[in-house]
């Protein structure tokens, strides 16, 4: 399989309020106009160019369903882009976007010359999700166009400066990666262990990169993007989404105190043997690797829609109130901070080694891609939750019951009392009775 094929996925469309469709596609394409006039003096050659900003990005798609029921198929999927509201296109080339189909669907059957398929073309737009818009672009669809930007300047950086030549460096590689799939494994156990959707996709990914690691170890670019595959998978989880930040933040821990992730402690015992020099710098940038891919992964978990176990985006906002936006914004920034100061401190001692066949001063391709995202998405969390639902708070004065605690600050029971327990980590004898002096946060729009 050609590099270029393990970096297509599935292709499907989610519209509003419905079914999860997928489909096969003819071709991959993805139109933009740049906007702008063009002014022409008289007497003057050439012409002022101004730009006026980006139009919406297009994507034109021939999507065809074969086999048995090929038709019904079709037909589905027809209501699905006939359906009102703005989706969500799981592009195979680009990714998920928010979209609205927009324009002639066109259906096709040739049952002489290609029976037994349909095809349909149709022509799925972004949008601004906003009547009156501002200026600004839709950031979920910037943010994802970021981190699909960083997913590939992260592969192409990592097979620029990992040395793999000899059968001992890649022996040695072989090792470190199972080793630190291993953390990753144990950051998301418990999620990935109550989300079907989820382990089957950290599965498969492990599996690809297990099995096949002695031909991907041959091609870095490949195991980078693999790597980034399964690194990035839980972030679509539909467990809670403060244990999936906390999970990428194990990650991070693990990998800023492992022996590759540290190779200032490395230099002094290894400035002899230029084997070992290699190895320290090949073990840096694998962490290196890990440890963009993880700030990748937090900022996904904040900003792409949940995946339900059939693997189908989860509508509705991922924030229910202004402090979980607010306190997701806390977690990006000090993510970023630690990450940033990790790489600077470990960037100078690889900085300090002689040469070793490939150029180790780092390009920032990757690394300003995915502080550029970072910076998008915390901006776009502080910007959310001032629509959001803040935080109240009581005091109990005398000892009462959860049912009666949960009748005076959401006027209703059956609906909001597990909401009450889980927003106050309520837990054993508390469930009872609360003690007088307990502090119950609550957040209601009235």
């Amino acid at each position: 399989m050609a590099d270029w094929q393990t970096r297509l996925r599935e292709s499907a469309y989610t519209p509003q309020g419905g079914p999860r469709r997928t489909f096969k596609c003819y071709m991959m394409r993805r139109d933009v106009t740049l906007r702008g006039t063009v002014h022409e003096f008289p007497g003057v050659d050439d012409a002022y160019v101004q730009r006026t900003g980006n139009g919406p990005r297009r994507y034109p798609l021939l999507c065809y369903f074969s086999g048995p029921n090929h038709d019904l198929e079709a037909l589905a999927f027809e209501a699905a882009v006939l359906a009102p509201g703005v989706g969500t296109l799981e592009h195979g080339r680009f990714g998920p976007v928010r979209v609205v189909p927009f324009g002639d669907v066109g259906r096709r059957e040739d049952l002489v010359t290609e029976a037994n398929q349909t095809i349909l073309e149709v022509t799925f737009w972004t949008t601004l999700e906003a009547i009156y818009p501002t200026a600004d672009a839709n950031p979920q669809n910037e943010i994802l166009a970021a981190i699909a930007s960083f997913n590939l300047a992260s592969g192409q950086q990592f097979e620029n400066v990992v040395n793999l030549a000899s059968a001992t460096n890649k022996a040695i590689e072989k090792a470190t990666i199972n080793s630190m799939l291993k953390s990753v494994g144990a950051a998301f156990d418990g999620i990935s262990s109550s989300v079907a959707s989820v382990r089957k996709v950290i599965a498969d990914a492990q599996e690809t990169i297990n099995l096949g690691m002695d031909v991907l170890i041959g091609k870095p670019l490949v195991l980078a993007q693999q790597i980034s595959n399964l690194i990035q998978a839980p972030s679509r989880a539909l467990a809670g989404l403060e244990s999936r930040l906390d999970g990428y933040g194990l990650m991070f821990d693990s990998i800023f105190g492992s022996t590759p992730g540290l190779p200032a402690n490395r230099i002094d015992e290894t400035t002899s043997l230029g084997s070992i020099r290699q190895r320290v710098a090949n073990d840096w940038h694998t962490a290196d690797l890990f440890a963009l891919n993880a700030m990748a992964g937090s900022i996904l978990t904040v900003t792409a829609q949940p995946l339900d176990d059939k693997g189908r985006p989860v509508r509705g906002p991922i924030f229910q109130n202004r402090r979980q936006a607010v306190a997701a914004a806390a977690v990006i920034e000090e993510q970023l901070t630690e990450l940033i100061e990790w790489r600077d401190t470990q960037l100078a001692a690889i900085a300090s080694l002689p040469a070793l066949g490939k150029d180790q001063v780092d390009s920032g391709e990757a690394y300003q891609t995915i502080r550029f995202a970072a910076a998008l998405t915390i901006g776009n969390l502080v910007q959310q939750s001032f629509a959001l639902i803040p935080e109240r708070s009581i005091t109990i004065n005398r000892p009462r019951t959860i049912v009666d605690v949960c009748a005076q600050v959401y006027r209703k029971v059956d609906s909001r009392l597990d909401f009450l327990i889980n927003t106050n980590d309520l837990s054993g004898d508390e469930i009872l009775e609360l003690p007088a002096g307990r502090k119950i946060v609550y957040y209601n729009a009235a």
